[in-house]
């Protein structure tokens, strides 16, 4: 990631804390966005306005793999009844052991 995508050398990689690799990295999602964003406008501009229209019109985000890979990466909901179940339960068992 550090040499490709961030074109660091060795030096400058070692020369970084933690936190500022993680800022670069950061960076170079949002510039990664923001290109698919610009393509994805002007996708959604021609596909939208093509003889063969879609019946929905079709918005930038649709031309967006990385958006989409980000929504796949979203964290399932807690059911919390069942958590908290699950605690009293465990809670239970050691005051009575």
């Amino acid at each position: 990631m550090a040499r490709v995508h961030l074109g660091l050398t060795d030096e400058e990689f070692y020369a970084l804390t933690p936190r500022q690799f993680h800022l670069l990295i950061d960076q170079h999602r949002a510039r990664v966005e923001h290109q698919e964003l610009l393509a994805g406008t002007v996708a959604s501009a021609v596909a939208n306005w093509s003889m063969k229209s879609p019946k929905e019109p079709l918005c930038a985000a649709d031309f967006m793999p990385a958006r989409r890979e980000r929504e796949k990466e979203k964290p399932r909901r807690v059911n919390r009844r069942r958590v908290a179940t699950k605690v009293r339960a465990f809670l239970a068992a050691q005051i009575h052991a």
